[in-house]
């Protein structure tokens, strides 16, 4: 972030200035390239003989500016002050301790930022402290502060680990710019830790992502290709309670006088709830869920199971979603008691509101199928009576006409010119009353009836094939009906 800050002739520039421009009340100045972090020979000292403005961008842009902390360990007193004082005009927060042991205690309690640790010290050298804190896991930059001629000690330094070392006696820059360089090198590495921290997190993210969106994804194609009900539902449930953490989940649907919420579906820990529970809607808390059309979030304010559904049904948190087609309200989703006792959250709401979505749809699906089926089923039954119809109305019409010509011969007196249509017509009267009773046999044997496919999807009960056959061997038993038919033709 770009800050301003106002300094005095003498006034030491921000730690943490990466770019600075000297402003005037006309114009701004670029200064040359100045101290850019970890390299040395550049003072930091405002020299000008009147304030200036400076203009810097915060080499930790955007986070929170926290004090750095620098534990010195010397048993020379006045090297501590001098260095205190020094490193305090700097900004940095100071620690100091006068003996190793008591530097031991400091660096594991206080956890510095990084430690200028003397070699030669009373009760533990600058070795023992180094093994001790390394040994015990601290990784605070050390840079070692040690005599002329002590190269060889050095050496054995930065095989445990020390980032710098300064000989004494050490001027200002050169200290400075060698905790500079011990400090940028851990930030380096702390941001480097953060950053492979975040990049876990958010991996973890997407697959979790991932694999919420497969799911999804898989439960959209059951809807549309699974005309089992139930089958979608129960993956519905199972998926809401695997990926909100949940002891359990249920499908609540309302009935059609939404009286009451009777339980659909049912996933969880818990296998006793009974397949007919069903929660009065008027008193129920899901109630709310309903009439706001938004999640519900109850949680219970101790570890006790106070939250009451039902009188045999307690839980210590929940979370409910609204199904809706369109205006119309289905009834609730919803999962309780969230593993590890935490609460449920908006990410949870989200995962769920899209079940619920599949879910509606699902139901939705289900009902316009089945309303197709009744259709079908009507369509069928105008079918069959159709063809029943024409079986039982045709011998009617026939034994009618007969009988009509029956009584206008007798009326004419032409009955006696001869017995052949008197025959004739008995016949037919006889052969169409058994063709009657056939197919009143056939309606009575219809309990488990085949069916044939017809135009479309319509499925009829084949019976057309049960009626032509009885009709032709009754038929067969008259030989002489068409022989008379053809002789009065």
């Amino acid at each position: 972030m770009v800050k301003m800050a106002k300094l005095q002739p003498g006034s030491i520039i921000p730690q943490d200035a990466r770019f600075v421009k000297l402003a005037t009340l006309s114009n701004y100045q670029v200064c040359d390239t100045l101290w850019a972090n970890g390299c040395t020979g550049f003072p930091r000292f405002c020299h000008r003989s009147r304030p200036v403005e400076l203009e810097y961008w915060s080499q930790r842009e955007g986070q929170q500016m926290v004090q750095e902390t620098i534990l010195i360990v010397d048993d020379n007193k006045e090297i501590v002050s001098a260095l205190s004082d020094v490193l305090r005009t700097r900004g940095y927060g100071i620690l100091y301790a006068y003996d190793g042991r008591q530097g031991v205690r400091l660096a594991l309690e206080k956890r510095p930022d990084l430690i200028l640790l003397d070699w030669n010290l009373p009760q533990l050298s600058g070795l023992q402290v180094l093994q001790v804190l390394r040994e015990r896991g601290n990784k605070a930059p050390v840079v070692l502060m040690t005599i002329y001629g002590s190269e060889s000690v050095a050496v054995q330094a930065f095989r445990l680990g020390i980032r710098d070392y300064i000989p004494k006696p050490f001027r200002v820059p050169e200290t400075l710019a060698a905790i500079e360089r011990a400090l940028n090198e851990d930030r380096l590495r702390r941001e480097k830790e953060q950053i492979s921290e975040r990049l876990e997190d958010a991996n973890r993210q997407l697959e979790q992502q991932l694999l919420e969106l497969t799911t999804l994804q898989a439960i959209g194609q059951s809807v549309t290709s699974v005309l089992e009900l139930e089958k979608v539902l129960d993956r519905v449930v199972e998926a809401a309670c695997y990926f909100s953490d949940a002891r359990e989940s249920a499908l609540l649907l309302l009935d059609d006088d939404h009286d009451a919420l009777v339980l659909r579906a049912h996933h969880g820990l818990d296998r006793s709830r009974p397949p007919d529970l069903r929660l009065k809607y008027s008193t129920s808390p899901l109630r709310q869920a309903v009439e706001t059309n938004s999640p519900l979030f109850l949680t219970s304010g101790t570890t006790d199971y106070s939250i009451k559904l039902r009188t045999d049904y307690l839980v210590r948190s929940l979370l409910y979603v609204p199904l809706y087609i369109q205006d119309r309200p289905l009834g609730l989703l919803g999962v309780t008691d969230k593993l590890g006792g935490k609460a449920f959250n908006p990410d949870d709401a989200r995962l769920l509101t899209s079940l619920g979505s599949y879910v509606a749809i699902a139901i939705e699906n289900a009902r316009l199928y089945e309303s197709e089926r009744e259709l079908a089923r009507a369509e069928t039954v105008k079918q069959m009576i159709v063809t029943l119809s024409h079986y039982i109305m045709n011998p009617l019409t026939a034994i009618n006409l007969s009988t009509y010509e029956l009584s206008s011969k007798l009326e004419q007196g032409e009955l006696n010119r001869t017995n052949d249509l008197l025959r004739r017509n008995l016949q037919m009267i006889e052969m169409n009353i058994k063709e009657i009773a056939a197919v009143i046999s056939i309606l009575q044997r219809l309990v488990s009836p085949k069916t044939t496919t017809y135009v479309g999807d319509i499925e009829m009960i084949d019976i057309e094939d049960q009626v032509r056959e009885r009709v032709q061997k009754i038929r067969a038993e008259y030989p002489e009906i068409d022989y008379l038919l053809g002789a009065t033709a």
